[in-house]
């Protein structure tokens, strides 16, 4: 008897683990005032590493998930730079 196994498909599951962070990020930053952009900073990056790993994944996989590496990136930046940028436009303090 000759057993026929399935091919597994291959995945790419950073870009979904740094959309979902990317999205946590945001929630804290913009929920949150001055507690959510601390902790929205460790998220934010996080996603966005994933974010940029899973684009080159996606690029040996033939485009698996790249719009969700694409947001995931784009979202982590985002989230990264306005607390930083309304710190400097608000002389220095994050409220």
């Amino acid at each position: 008897m000759d057993v026929q196994y399935a091919q597994a498909q291959p995945t790419n599951s950073l870009p979904v683990a740094g959309f979902v962070l990317g999205i946590i990020s945001a929630t804290f930053a913009l929920c949150f005032a001055l507690i959510g952009v601390f902790i929205g900073f460790v998220p934010a990056v996080l996603a966005i590493v994933f974010g940029f790993v899973g684009q080159s994944a996606a690029k040996r996989m033939g485009g698996l998930h790249m719009r969700i590496a694409k947001w995931s990136a784009g979202l982590g930046i985002i989230t990264f730079v306005l607390p930083l940028a309304h710190a400097a436009l608000s002389n220095g303090s994050i409220l």
